[in-house]
């Protein structure tokens, strides 16, 4: 299990540092002055500014900072709004910018993403698909392999996730649903027969978005499994991952 949340770390940070590449369009200074600051954050010094109808160029986007050149050879970083608010297209009207990452992930309608987690003591490792039938509802299709030390398996679900605030970057949800869980004792003692059992969970977690193709996704489920004997089981689960949406 080690391993494998190491590689999911790995492209977890990958995406997040990931720049986007943009078109390379030529812009105006409309306002007295704009701060050209090292990295995309506040928290970065200002190294030069570009004075009023002054030539920049956008270089690249990361998240809501954009890297921009002036007409001197001076790079740096300024944030979504000032570009929106104090730069303008070389012919006077407002610069055209594209909508943030968040905002365009409100109108997709395919999903689909592999995680991995701990199934009650277990290690997992899921593929999700799902389906938006508007941007607050979605149908999920999931499925999970289950590794741990005394038995192994597979559970496959469908559920139905709510989205209160799909507009927001960080966007919490919590959906409900059913499938089956399939269980294989590990022994080699004795013929151990394979177990299936039909289950139902409650979920809750957040979806971070990245940038205008992939979101972060961490949830927790609370599965109910019905099992033929006297009590029925309760399994916690938590799971980390990303997923690609179109």
């Amino acid at each position: 299990m080690q391993r494998y949340s190491g590689l999911l770390c790995l492209i977890l940070l990958g995406l997040i540092y990931c720049p986007v590449a943009e078109a390379g369009q030529e812009a105006r200074v409309t306002a007295a002055y704009i701060d050209l600051h090292s990295g995309p954050g506040k928290r970065y010094p200002i190294l030069d500014v570009a004075l009023k109808d002054e030539a920049v160029w956008l270089l690249k986007a990361h998240t809501d900072w954009f890297k921009v050149r002036n007409n001197r050879g001076h790079e740096g970083w300024v944030h979504r709004d000032v570009l929106v608010t104090r730069l303008g297209n070389p012919s006077g009207t407002p610069l055209a910018i594209e909508a943030r990452s968040h905002e365009r992930a409100s109108e997709r309608r395919w999903e689909f993403g592999f995680g991995a987690g701990d199934f009650e003591g277990a290690a997992l490792l899921g593929v999700e698909l799902g389906w938006l039938l508007t941007p607050n509802i979605k149908l999920q299709l999931d499925g999970a392999r289950l590794m741990g030390d005394f038995s192994d398996g597979y559970n496959v679900a469908l559920g139905v996730h709510m989205y209160p605030f799909p507009e927001r970057r960080l966007s919490p949800f919590f959906g409900v649903g059913g499938g089956i869980l399939k269980t294989r004792p590990q022994t080699t003692v004795v013929q151990a027969n394979s177990r299936s059992d039909e289950l139902a969970y409650v979920s809750l977690g957040a979806d971070y978005f990245v940038n205008g193709r992939f979101l972060l996704r961490l949830g927790y489920r609370h599965n109910l499994v019905f099992t033929s004997r006297d009590a029925n089981e309760e399994i916690r689960e938590w799971k980390a991952g990303i997923t690609l949406y179109f």
